[in-house]
């Protein structure tokens, strides 16, 4: 393992800061909406987000797999959101 000389190296306070704001993020997801919905939506637009960064950001290689993958799980939040938004118990 990488020994550092710095205490608090600038890769940390990054880290550290997307962690904070990821954590008010869901913080006001979880006071705006049900954890019934929030969290499964939470996740799938994790692996979303998580796929697309990989491809666009680190060329991560890529096939028609993925995106059916990807479409599956978008087509799977707009349904937890249009039944929400119907009144539709979860």
């Amino acid at each position: 393992m990488k020994v550092s000389e710095e205490v608090v190296s600038f890769e940390f306070l990054v880290g550290f800061f997307s962690y904070v704001c990821g954590f008010i993020v869901w913080f006001i997801i979880l006071r705006l909406y049900p954890l019934s919905l929030s969290f499964p939506v939470a996740s799938g637009l994790l692996i979303i987000s998580t796929q697309l960064v990989g491809i666009y950001i680190l060329k991560e290689n890529y096939n028609i797999f993925h995106l059916i993958g990807i479409a599956c799980i978008f087509i799977g939040i707009s349904i937890l959101f249009s039944n929400y938004n119907h009144g539709v118990k979860l």
